[in-house]
Protein backbone atom coordinates (compact mmCIF):
# COMPACT_ATOMS: atom_id res chain seq x y z
CA UNK A 1 0.00 0.00 0.00
CA UNK A 2 2.60 2.36 0.63
CA UNK A 3 4.69 1.61 -2.52
CA UNK A 4 1.10 2.25 -4.35
CA UNK A 5 0.60 5.95 -2.55
CA UNK A 6 4.25 6.98 -3.19
CA UNK A 7 3.79 5.52 -7.25
CA UNK A 8 0.40 7.61 -6.88
CA UNK A 9 2.04 10.74 -5.86
CA UNK A 10 4.83 10.94 -8.15
CA UNK A 11 2.37 10.55 -11.06
CA UNK A 12 0.49 13.41 -9.55
CA UNK A 13 3.36 15.70 -9.44
CA UNK A 14 4.54 14.73 -12.79
CA UNK A 15 1.19 15.44 -14.46
CA UNK A 16 0.57 18.71 -12.07
CA UNK A 17 2.85 20.66 -14.53
CA UNK A 18 1.11 20.37 -17.64
CA UNK A 19 -2.06 20.64 -16.48
CA UNK A 20 -0.64 23.98 -14.46
CA UNK A 21 0.55 24.96 -18.10
CA UNK A 22 -2.76 24.21 -19.91
CA UNK A 23 -5.17 25.90 -17.17
CA UNK A 24 -3.17 28.62 -15.85
CA UNK A 25 -3.43 31.45 -18.44
CA UNK A 26 -1.23 34.00 -19.96
CA UNK A 27 0.07 34.72 -15.63
CA UNK A 28 0.91 31.08 -14.37
CA UNK A 29 2.94 32.70 -11.43
CA UNK A 30 -0.36 34.39 -10.02
CA UNK A 31 -2.49 31.20 -11.06
CA UNK A 32 0.40 29.02 -8.85
CA UNK A 33 -0.22 31.00 -6.10
CA UNK A 34 -3.93 30.68 -6.16
CA UNK A 35 -3.51 27.21 -6.49
CA UNK A 36 -1.13 26.63 -3.50
CA UNK A 37 -2.97 29.02 -1.50
CA UNK A 38 -6.39 26.80 -2.09
CA UNK A 39 -4.27 23.66 -1.50
CA UNK A 40 -2.89 25.17 1.84
CA UNK A 41 -6.41 25.98 2.89
CA UNK A 42 -7.61 22.40 2.28
CA UNK A 43 -4.16 21.65 4.58
CA UNK A 44 -5.78 23.84 7.24
CA UNK A 45 -8.24 21.52 7.50
CA UNK A 46 -7.04 18.46 7.64
CA UNK A 47 -4.17 19.73 10.46
CA UNK A 48 -6.88 20.61 12.56
CA UNK A 49 -8.33 17.08 12.05
CA UNK A 50 -5.06 15.49 12.72
CA UNK A 51 -4.19 17.46 15.79
CA UNK A 52 -7.83 16.43 17.11
CA UNK A 53 -6.90 12.64 16.17
CA UNK A 54 -3.56 12.88 17.99
CA UNK A 55 -4.99 14.51 21.10
CA UNK A 56 -7.71 11.62 21.54
CA UNK A 57 -5.10 9.15 20.33
CA UNK A 58 -7.35 6.32 19.92
CA UNK A 59 -7.98 3.60 17.00
CA UNK A 60 -10.96 5.15 16.18
CA UNK A 61 -9.66 8.54 15.79
CA UNK A 62 -6.75 7.40 13.84
CA UNK A 63 -9.08 5.26 11.25
CA UNK A 64 -11.50 7.96 10.80
CA UNK A 65 -8.24 10.38 9.63
CA UNK A 66 -7.21 7.63 7.34
CA UNK A 67 -10.86 7.07 5.73
CA UNK A 68 -11.54 10.68 5.36
CA UNK A 69 -8.45 10.82 3.25
CA UNK A 70 -9.40 8.42 0.75
CA UNK A 71 -12.77 10.22 0.88
CA UNK A 72 -11.13 13.55 0.18
CA UNK A 73 -8.52 11.49 -2.53
CA UNK A 74 -12.00 10.01 -4.78
CA UNK A 75 -13.53 12.97 -4.36
CA UNK A 76 -10.56 15.18 -6.34
CA UNK A 77 -9.96 12.19 -8.49
CA UNK A 78 -13.81 12.55 -9.95
CA UNK A 79 -13.60 16.62 -9.95
CA UNK A 80 -10.22 15.96 -12.71
CA UNK A 81 -11.57 13.30 -14.32
CA UNK A 82 -14.50 16.33 -15.61
CA UNK A 83 -11.44 18.96 -16.80
CA UNK A 84 -11.01 19.28 -20.88
CA UNK A 85 -8.86 17.35 -22.53
CA UNK A 86 -5.62 18.94 -22.95
CA UNK A 87 -3.40 18.43 -26.73
CA UNK A 88 -0.02 16.92 -25.92
CA UNK A 89 2.96 19.56 -26.02
CA UNK A 90 5.45 19.19 -29.11
CA UNK A 91 8.44 18.19 -28.34
CA UNK A 92 11.47 20.18 -29.16
CA UNK A 93 13.13 19.65 -32.43
CA UNK A 94 16.53 19.54 -30.49
CA UNK A 95 16.23 18.14 -27.54
CA UNK A 96 17.62 14.84 -26.12
CA UNK A 97 17.15 12.23 -22.88
CA UNK A 98 20.65 13.66 -20.89
CA UNK A 99 20.14 17.31 -22.94
CA UNK A 100 19.38 19.07 -19.44
CA UNK A 101 22.74 18.07 -18.08
CA UNK A 102 24.88 20.01 -20.17
CA UNK A 103 24.01 22.96 -18.36
CA UNK A 104 25.67 23.18 -14.98
CA UNK A 105 23.75 26.10 -13.69
CA UNK A 106 20.64 24.36 -14.65
CA UNK A 107 21.97 21.26 -12.89
CA UNK A 108 23.02 23.41 -9.50
CA UNK A 109 19.73 24.75 -9.37
CA UNK A 110 18.42 21.81 -9.50
CA UNK A 111 20.63 19.93 -6.53
CA UNK A 112 19.95 22.91 -4.60
CA UNK A 113 15.87 23.14 -5.24
CA UNK A 114 15.73 19.40 -4.31
CA UNK A 115 17.55 20.24 -0.88
CA UNK A 116 15.00 23.10 -0.44
CA UNK A 117 12.46 20.78 -1.08
CA UNK A 118 12.81 18.90 2.09
CA UNK A 119 11.26 21.30 3.93
CA UNK A 120 7.91 18.89 2.98
CA UNK A 121 8.69 16.37 4.85
CA UNK A 122 10.27 18.20 7.58
CA UNK A 123 7.24 20.12 8.17
CA UNK A 124 4.88 17.41 7.88
CA UNK A 125 6.58 14.03 9.08
CA UNK A 126 9.45 15.01 10.94
CA UNK A 127 8.19 17.86 13.33
CA UNK A 128 5.18 16.36 14.22
CA UNK A 129 7.24 12.97 15.28
CA UNK A 130 9.43 15.51 17.24
CA UNK A 131 6.71 17.37 19.19
CA UNK A 132 5.01 13.93 20.14
CA UNK A 133 8.72 12.05 21.31
CA UNK A 134 10.49 14.57 22.37
CA UNK A 135 9.15 17.46 23.82
CA UNK A 136 6.59 18.83 26.50
CA UNK A 137 4.38 20.25 24.29
CA UNK A 138 0.83 18.74 24.38
CA UNK A 139 -0.26 16.59 21.54
CA UNK A 140 -2.54 18.69 19.99
CA UNK A 141 0.55 21.28 18.67
CA UNK A 142 1.32 18.64 16.18
CA UNK A 143 -1.82 19.74 14.26
CA UNK A 144 -1.23 23.46 15.54
CA UNK A 145 2.30 23.25 13.63
CA UNK A 146 0.60 22.25 10.84
CA UNK A 147 -2.02 24.83 10.75
CA UNK A 148 0.44 27.78 11.27
CA UNK A 149 2.02 26.53 8.12
CA UNK A 150 -0.65 26.10 5.76
CA UNK A 151 -2.43 29.52 7.55
CA UNK A 152 0.77 31.46 6.80
CA UNK A 153 1.01 29.67 3.01
CA UNK A 154 -2.54 30.74 2.50
CA UNK A 155 -2.74 34.23 3.71
CA UNK A 156 0.65 35.21 2.73
CA UNK A 157 1.52 33.05 -0.86
CA UNK A 158 -0.47 35.13 -3.64
CA UNK A 159 1.58 38.47 -2.04
CA UNK A 160 4.83 36.73 -2.38
CA UNK A 161 3.93 35.76 -5.93
CA UNK A 162 3.86 39.31 -6.97
CA UNK A 163 7.35 40.84 -8.59
CA UNK A 164 8.11 37.35 -9.80
CA UNK A 165 8.02 37.07 -13.30
CA UNK A 166 11.49 36.48 -14.89
CA UNK A 167 14.18 33.97 -13.88
CA UNK A 168 16.55 36.70 -12.09
CA UNK A 169 13.70 37.45 -9.92
CA UNK A 170 12.80 34.06 -9.44
CA UNK A 171 16.56 33.47 -8.01
CA UNK A 172 16.25 36.29 -5.98
CA UNK A 173 13.41 34.46 -4.21
CA UNK A 174 15.00 31.60 -4.03
CA UNK A 175 17.59 32.95 -2.51
CA UNK A 176 15.69 34.47 0.15
CA UNK A 177 13.55 31.42 0.70
CA UNK A 178 17.03 29.57 1.76
CA UNK A 179 18.00 32.40 4.19
CA UNK A 180 14.57 32.11 5.95
CA UNK A 181 14.18 27.81 5.67
CA UNK A 182 17.63 28.36 7.56
CA UNK A 183 16.48 30.51 10.12
CA UNK A 184 13.48 28.16 11.46
CA UNK A 185 15.44 24.84 11.50
CA UNK A 186 17.95 25.58 13.82
CA UNK A 187 18.82 23.40 16.78
CA UNK A 188 17.40 23.33 20.45
CA UNK A 189 14.10 24.01 19.32
CA UNK A 190 12.06 22.28 22.60
CA UNK A 191 9.06 24.62 23.79
CA UNK A 192 5.96 25.00 21.90
CA UNK A 193 6.08 28.57 21.16
CA UNK A 194 9.93 27.63 19.65
CA UNK A 195 7.96 25.48 17.55
CA UNK A 196 5.60 28.18 16.41
CA UNK A 197 8.40 30.29 15.48
CA UNK A 198 10.42 27.68 13.98
CA UNK A 199 6.85 27.33 11.44
CA UNK A 200 7.10 31.08 10.71
CA UNK A 201 10.49 30.84 9.79
CA UNK A 202 10.01 27.70 7.51
CA UNK A 203 6.98 29.37 6.26
CA UNK A 204 8.45 32.70 5.08
CA UNK A 205 10.71 30.38 2.89
CA UNK A 206 7.96 28.22 2.07
CA UNK A 207 5.65 30.56 -0.13
CA UNK A 208 8.99 31.77 -2.58
CA UNK A 209 10.15 28.54 -3.69
CA UNK A 210 6.87 27.82 -5.10
CA UNK A 211 7.51 30.58 -7.40
CA UNK A 212 10.95 30.69 -7.41
CA UNK A 213 11.39 27.17 -9.13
Amino acid sequence: MICLTALASSASRAARAPLVRGFGGPNLTRYRAYLRALVNLAGSIGAVAAGLAVQLDTRAAYLALVLANALSSAVSAAIIGRLPHLPPVRKPAETGRWIALKDPAYVVVSLLDGLMGIQGAVLVFALPLWIAEHTQAPRWFVGASVLVNTGMVVVLQVRASRGIDDTSAAGRAIRRAGVAFLSGHGPDRRSGGNELVACHGSDAGRDRPAHGG
